[in-house]
């Protein structure tokens, strides 16, 4: 039987990988999709879906609040905290 959702974390990874080496509105797209992407995974998933490149253009845009992304990446990351406390304070123990 076919995993969906492996499936759509492939074709996410896929897709903003190649968005991460392009033009601002596929980033910025990127970042949203994630956004919208994370409710819906596991705590195995998540690592998954944070490659090397996007977490390096997460970390390049959260360095100013003058990035054109900021804000974006502010959202996602206020997004993947919930997600933390969520999912099980075992796996993300912030004292």
């Amino acid at each position: 039987m076919f995993n969906t959702v492996l499936a759509d974390i492939s074709m996410y990874c896929v897709v903003t990988e190649g968005a991460m080496a392009s033009s601002y509105e596929r980033k910025y797209m990127s970042f949203k999709l994630l956004q919208s992407f994370l409710p819906t995974l596991t705590a195995s998933e998540v690592g998954v879906v944070f490659s090397s490149v996007f977490v390096e253009q997460m970390t390049q845009q959260c360095k100013h609040e003058g990035k054109s992304l900021h804000s974006a990446v502010k959202e996602l990351v206020s997004c993947l905290f919930l997600l933390m406390e969520s999912i099980s304070p075992v796996y993300f123990n912030i004292s």
